[in-house]
C-alpha cells in the first residue's frame, strides 16, 4: 500500500530506522518521544575519565587437591580412595573495590575466601576438619572501554593463607545445653574435657593474573567475568599450629596454584 513519505527515526543516538510518515508518531510515543534516554555519556571519548566501583563476586578455583587430601588423611579424614575434600574445585565469595586511574588504569583491593568441611563420628567425639583458602591483596588492570562494553588485563598480587581447623566435640556435650551461671565452671573444667578446637595456618605469597570484560548495564551498574591464574605455595617452613602459638618443623609443602574464574556484580559510577 501507499507509505507516504519516509523519515528517519533516531533512538538514543545509537540506532536509526527507516519509517513511513504514518507511523512516526506512534514509533515516537512508544520509545518516548523526546524522553527517550540519552545514550551519548556512554560513547568513549579522549581525556581522563574516572569511576569508582564495588564488586560481589563468586569464583570458582581449581588448585591441585591432591597434597590437601593427604594432609586430611594424615589427620584421620581417610575419605573415599584418600580423597577426602575430592578433587576439581574450590567455591570462593569476596568483595572487590575498584577506582579508575585516568581512563585506562583501575586499582583496587581485594578479598576472596571459601572452603570445604569435612565431618563424621568416631568413638564417643563428633569431629570436623574445615579446609579454607583466603586471597587478599591490590588489583591492577589495564582497561580499554569501548561504549557500554569494556575488556581489561590485569591482576592480583598479595597474600593467601590456608588453614586446616581441627573440631572435636564429646556427643554428650555437644547435645546438652549449658546455663549461663555454669559458664565459668565449664570453662574451669575445660582442661579436663575431650572438646576442643585446633588450627594449623600458613600464609604464603600470592600471585594472580587475569583477562576479563563488563558490560555496564547502566551507569551505576555492571557485571564483570574473568579467567586467571593463581600462582602460590604453602611452603613447609611456613606452618603455623594453634592460633601460631607453635611453628611447625617438617610439615608439608603445598603447591596449591590452579586456574580460576570470577563473575562479579560491580555497583559504582561508570562515566565512559
Amino acid at each position: 500500500g501507499q507509505r507516504g513519505t519516509e523519515r528517519e527515526v533516531q533512538v538514543g543516538q545509537r540506532v536509526t530506522l527507516l519509517v513511513g510518515a504514518e507511523g512516526v508518531d506512534e514509533f515516537e510515543a512508544a520509545w518516548g518521544g523526546a524522553d527517550t534516554p540519552d545514550f551519548s555519556s556512554w560513547e568513549a571519548a579522549d581525556g581522563a575519565r574516572g569511576g569508582i566501583g564495588i564488586s560481589l563476586l563468586a569464583g570458582v578455583i581449581f588448585p591441585r587437591m591432591g597434597p590437601v587430601n593427604r594432609i586430611a588423611n594424615e589427620l584421620g579424614f581417610p575419605g573415599d580412595d584418600g580423597n577426602a575434600y575430592g578433587g576439581g574445585f574450590l567455591q570462593l565469595g569476596g568483595i572487590r573495590a575498584t577506582g579508575n586511574v585516568g581512563r585506562h588504569f583501575r586499582v583496587g583491593g581485594y578479598y576472596a575466601t571459601g572452603g570445604k568441611t569435612l565431618r563424621d563420628v568416631r568413638d564417643d567425639f563428633r569431629r570436623e576438619l574445615g579446609f579454607d583458602l583466603q586471597q587478599t591483596g591490590l588489583t591492577l588492570e589495564f582497561v580499554y572501554p569501548h561504549r557500554r562494553w569494556e575488556v581489561y588485563a590485569g591482576g592480583l598480587l598479595g597474600s593467601g593463607t590456608l588453614t586446616f581447623t581441627y573440631h572435636q566435640v564429646d556427643r554428650e556435650r555437644a547435645a546438652r545445653e549449658l546455663a549461663w551461671d555454669a559458664v565459668l565452671d565449664d570453662l574451669a573444667r575445660a582442661s579436663e574435657t575431650a572438646t576442643f578446637r585446633k588450627t594449623i595456618e600458613n600464609n604464603f605469597l600470592l600471585a594472580m593474573p587475569w583477562v576479563g570484560g563488563r558490560f555496564k548495564i547502566t551507569p551505576w551498574f555492571a557485571v564483570d567475568a574473568n579467567v586467571g591464574y593463581q600462582f602460590g605455595a604453602a611452603r613447609d617452613s611456613q606452618w603455623a599450629y594453634s592460633d601460631s602459638v607453635y611453628m611447625l618443623n617438617g610439615a608439608p609443602s603445598i603447591d596449591f596454584q590452579g586456574f580460576s574464574t570470577r563473575l562479579e556484580a560491580v555497583f559504582g559510577f561508570f562515566p565512559y
